[in-house]
């Protein structure tokens, strides 16, 4: 065997094993963000600054926007713009390069977790 093609593989499946009417509504609904939504529009610049194809930077923010809806989904709270703002707020100011996967989940959800300053949850 040789190391190449069976390590791509073998390290790409678990993509593959996923629901991909879902995974295509997701891309196709970053497509549109990048176009119109200034936070998905600024998001994708910084990845295309980074090097990252057109194709791939929208793969991000497919990948943004999932975790997004992952996180409401689980907390049972209702989309808030102003919490997306302050999450690519706090995201912005630390290195992209540097995140670790996942940073973006765990920042919407300490976000979404912290009580309000006006005392609601």
């Amino acid at each position: 065997m040789n190391g190449h093609g069976a390590a791509s593989r073998d390290r790409h499946r678990a993509r593959h094993d996923c629901n991909h009417r879902l995974k295509r509504a997701f891309y196709l609904a970053a497509r549109a963000a990048v176009r119109h939504d200034p936070i998905a529009k600024t998001f994708h610049q910084r990845c295309t600054c980074r090097g990252l194809n057109y194709c791939e930077a929208v793969k991000r923010v497919a990948r943004r926007m999932s975790d997004l809806v992952y996180v409401l989904l689980k907390s049972g709270k209702a989309y808030d713009r102003l919490i997306v703002e302050k999450c690519q707020q706090s995201l912005s100011s630390t290195e992209v390069e540097a995140q670790p996967p996942g940073l973006a989940r765990e920042t919407v959800t300490a976000l979404l977790t912290r009580d309000r300053a006006d005392g609601t949850p």
